[in-house]
């Protein structure tokens, strides 16, 4: 009985996906990729020499903050795969946002201003959002 229930283990492995609920991550890399499914995670850009993010992001809740970031030049991009999940990007308020993402059953807001003074760097945000939703919240 006990080898056939071992076995029975081996063979019903419990996979997990994602990193526990209330993971925090810090990236400070030119480029930065972040993956999360199946489970929730606050990610903190450090980086001041910010060129790419790539954000994927499957049947989550995760948070991203960009306001301890800088550019490395005067334009930097995010491309993101979100899939029934919510997304939070917390944005500079001296970065100009350009949305170029394509969104099926879900969307985009913007939420709080930006400092119209300083508009002199731009985050181009690209990718897919399906059945989901993305907050930009400018700080």
């Amino acid at each position: 009985d006990r080898l056939r229930s071992r076995g029975l283990g081996d063979v019903y492995k419990r996979q997990v996906y994602g990193k526990p609920e209330g993971t925090k991550n810090s990236y400070d890399g030119e480029y930065v990729q972040i993956n999360a499914s199946f489970a929730g995670a606050t990610n903190y850009i450090t980086s001041q020499q910010f060129k790419k993010a790539d954000i994927f992001c499957h049947y989550s809740g995760s948070e991203v903050y960009f306001d301890g970031a800088d550019m490395a030049e005067n334009r930097a991009e995010i491309n993101l795969d979100v899939l029934c999940s919510g997304l939070e990007l917390y944005i500079p308020r001296e970065w100009m946002v350009r949305i170029e993402a394509d969104c099926r059953a879900g969307g985009i807001t913007e939420e709080g201003a930006t400092n119209s003074a300083k508009l002199d760097k731009t985050l181009v945000i690209r990718g897919r959002i399906k059945a989901s939703g993305v907050t930009i919240t400018y700080v």
